[in-house]
């Protein structure tokens, strides 16, 4: 199956070889989700750190953020020095990619904030 939307989670901030480097999230057309983590060592591990199906809420208000997205106005660039930098891309049910955002900072765009907030529950705005 593929997947209608990707999310990877870059961390730009300050890492030891305990922290994680990049977390990607994947959403499937049925609910399904998996949570994939690189670890900071010099040669990173990913591992599969979760995997589930998300309450039908949560993929109907999914579903409803990547529409805001994907006909959301271009997106502004953020500067920052440090923290989290995030890549996003929804696709159709076919694998065509309707939505994009290049690798940045998401401070502020609120739609987006939002989207990570639905894997993670620990993300704060």
């Amino acid at each position: 199956m593929k997947a209608i939307m990707r999310i990877k989670r870059h961390n730009w901030g300050l890492c030891t070889v305990f922290d994680w480097s990049e977390i990607k999230y994947s959403l499937y057309p049925d609910g399904s989700y998996t949570i994939a983590t690189r670890d900071g060592n010099k040669k990173p591990i990913i591992q599969m750190s979760d995997k589930g199906v998300l309450p039908n809420s949560e993929f109907a208000k999914a579903k409803k953020l990547m529409n805001q997205f994907n006909n959301h106005e271009p997106f502004p660039k953020i500067d920052a020095c440090d923290g989290e930098a995030f890549e996003i891309t929804t696709y159709d049910e076919q694998g065509n990619i309707v939505g994009h955002r290049s690798l940045g900072y998401i401070y502020g765009i609120e739609v987006i904030e939002k989207l990570v907030q639905i894997f993670d529950s620990d993300y704060e705005r």
